[in-house]
């Protein structure tokens, strides 16, 4: 048992733990370096961040020189703030030739939690540049784009066998305006676009908080329900940020009706429809904006 700082006991421990469970007030920035550096191959890193604020886009200059992001302050900024998280995680995990796998990222009350698995690979490192992106999002409407930073590109050498090779993109939107209504569009980022969360893991861990032994838990119906509507939200996990329902309506001039109408109307479209398990009027759809 050590009573000591927290980065002295890491930077002294290279690769020496399996699992690392920070819970620090506020962000947990400062810790990361010294977490991804005392982690060994496959470590499980549990994190909390409680400076909600600040990922969610009220102090943009402050969100910048911690994590790298320019935020965009809006409705679905829980997610946001979990991406951005991962984005600086997992840029900071480069460094040291690693690489992060989301098992589970969730938020509750004031904070946000992530269940990231550490993996140590040069070679999948280059890779990142396909989970990181920016978004144009309109100022008056829920149009927005996402654009990976970097995508795949085939070539051929005069053998005729393909070469796979990473194109970083430009960045240069079409247009500067909505497509839509025609109001300025405004980029934000970059943020994680890959998984929050894995599906493997989330069977699991609902077939584990079955089990008899975990009735003794407190809070096991609330872990259950947020377990379950996260699995439902991944049917749509190429959807990324949600949409306001209340906002959808303001938008085109409309009374609200029920939001259970609105998802059969996208249905009887053959589009698929989700709610956000912390915020019933926040939805993702498959269905054009």
């Amino acid at each position: 048992v050590y009573q000591q700082d927290a980065n002295h006991l890491l930077y002294t421990h290279p690769k020496a733990f399996d699992v690392i469970d920070l819970d620090p007030y506020g962000s947990a920035i400062p810790f990361i370096d010294s977490c991804i550096y005392a982690s060994k191959n496959n470590a499980l890193l549990c994190l909390t961040f409680t400076d909600m604020p600040v990922l969610c886009g009220n102090y943009p200059e402050t969100t910048l020189y911690k994590y790298g992001v320019i935020p965009y302050k809006s409705t679905f900024c829980h997610e946001m703030a979990k991406r951005i998280a991962l984005y600086a995680i997992s840029s900071n995990a480069s460094k040291y030739k690693k690489v992060i796998k989301p098992l589970l990222s969730y938020n509750a009350d004031f904070y946000i939690r992530l269940f990231i698995l550490i993996k140590d690979s040069a070679e999948d490192c280059k890779r990142n540049p396909f989970k990181y992106g920016y978004m144009y999002h309109c100022r008056s409407c829920q149009n927005r784009t996402i654009i990976p930073m970097a995508s795949y590109q085939e070539n051929k050498f005069k053998n005729g066998k393909p070469n796979s090779f990473v194109k970083f993109n430009n960045l240069i939107h079409e247009t500067t305006h909505c497509e839509l209504c025609n109001s300025s569009m405004c980029m934000s980022g970059p943020f994680w676009i890959d998984d929050l969360h894995d599906e493997d893991f989330i069977t699991s861990l609902k077939n584990t908080l079955n089990q008899k032994e975990f009735d003794y838990l407190k809070y096991k119906e609330r872990i259950h329900l947020i377990l379950k509507s996260i699995g439902d939200e991944m049917k749509l996990k190429d959807e990324i940020f949600y949409y306001d329902y209340s906002q959808c309506n303001r938008d085109v001039n409309l009374s609200s009706f029920k939001l259970s109408l609105f998802e059969g109307a996208l249905n009887s479209l053959k589009y698929n429809m989700e709610q956000s398990y912390y915020d019933p009027n926040l939805f993702k759809t498959n269905a054009p904006c």
